[in-house]
């Protein structure tokens, strides 16, 4: 199993589970764990999770999605290390990817198990109260 990445497309390297966000998050801002921020320092590094935050419009306010990477593991075969795929200008994604630049070659009726941890905040949230927030909710 690969990604776009592994077959030769730089900075597409999303398997696993992948979550796109609204239309209206187009250009929100999104954080690590880490501290870095932003689409183009957080695609493919690994941290604890990542935080998309936005408003929705005039009436709904905003929020915040909370993305655990977790584990991504086989007895089967090795697993690289999660690293994120994540995106927020076209559309916002969010991807803890388990072989966003290396392949898992997982044989025959192997068994790949992924663990991850969506939270969904009804505000936006940052700095203190978001690292309070992850780490209420860490895997």
């Amino acid at each position: 199993m690969g990604s776009p990445t592994t077959a030769g497309r730089e900075s597409a390297g999303y398997t696993g589970w992948f979550w796109r966000g609204p239309r209206s998050w187009t250009g929100c801002r999104v954080v690590s764990s880490t501290g870095l921020e932003g689409e183009a320092d957080i695609m493919g590094t690994e941290a604890e999770w990542i935080a998309f935050s936005s408003g929705h419009d005039d009436l709904d306010g905003g929020g915040t999605v909370l993305v655990f990477s977790g584990t991504s593991q086989s007895d089967d075969c090795d697993v690289p290390p999660i690293k994120w795929f994540s995106r927020t200008g076209i559309f916002t994604v969010a991807s803890p990817s388990p072989a966003f630049d290396q392949e898992i070659h997982l044989p025959a009726n192997g068994t790949l198990k992924l663990n991850h941890r969506f939270v969904f905040i009804d505000k936006v949230l940052e700095g203190e109260e978001l690292k309070a927030i992850a780490e209420e909710h860490k895997l």
